[in-house]
C-alpha cells in the first residue's frame, strides 16, 4: 500500500501539469504515470465535465511479463462556476495528497480549508471497495464537486 500511496502522491494530486495527450481537440484521454522497480502505476481519464478514470497497478515478472494487480475506476462531476473550478482543484489536490494509507483510494474522511470542506467516504479494504467524496462551498452552501469510486485486487487467479 505504500506504493500506491506514493504513486497517488506524486501524480495527479501533485498538480503537476505534465499530462500525455492522445487525440487531438478532445479532452483526453489524459495519462499520469508512476512507476518504482518492479510496480507501475497507471492513472487514464477523460473529460473535464463530468470526468471519468481508471486507475491500474501492474508488476512486472521475473520473465518481463507486466501484471494488472490493482484497480479502480472513478466518475464525478464539477458544478460550481467555471471560475471557482482553479480554487475547488486546489483543495482536491490537498485532500489527495492527503490519502490514508489504510484506505488509499482517494482523500481522507474530512478535510477544510477557508472556503470549501471535503468529504470522503468508503467501504471495504485495498481487496475490494467503494466510496464517493463531495466537496462543499461554506460561503454557498452547496455542493461543487462530487465523485464515485471503485474497484480493488485483479488476476488473484488466472483461467487459463
Amino acid at each position: 500500500m505504500k506504493f500506491l500511496v506514493a504513486a497517488k502522491k506524486n501524480t495527479w494530486a501533485s498538480g503537476a501539469e505534465e499530462e500525455k495527450r492522445f487525440g487531438i481537440k478532445v479532452l483526453g484521454p489524459f495519462v499520469k504515470e508512476y512507476k518504482n522497480c518492479t510496480l507501475r502505476y497507471i492513472d487514464q481519464y477523460v473529460g473535464g465535465e463530468p470526468f471519468q478514470g481508471l486507475e491500474v497497478v501492474t508488476i512486472t515478472d521475473q520473465h518481463s511479463i507486466e501484471k494488472p494487480i490493482w484497480a479502480m475506476s472513478y466518475r464525478g462531476t464539477y458544478r460550481g462556476a467555471a471560475k471557482e473550478h482553479l480554487a475547488v482543484n486546489d483543495i482536491l489536490h490537498q485532500a489527495l495528497k492527503a490519502i490514508p494509507v489504510d484506505a488509499p483510494f482517494r482523500g481522507p474522511q474530512i478535510l477544510e480549508n477557508k472556503r470549501y470542506f471535503y468529504c470522503n467516504t468508503w467501504n471495504g479494504d485495498v481487496a475490494w471497495f467503494n466510496g464517493s467524496e463531495f466537496i462543499g462551498d461554506k460561503v454557498n452552501t452547496n455542493y461543487v464537486h462530487s465523485a464515485e469510486y471503485w474497484g480493488g485486487l485483479v488476476n488473484k487467479r488466472s483461467f487459463a
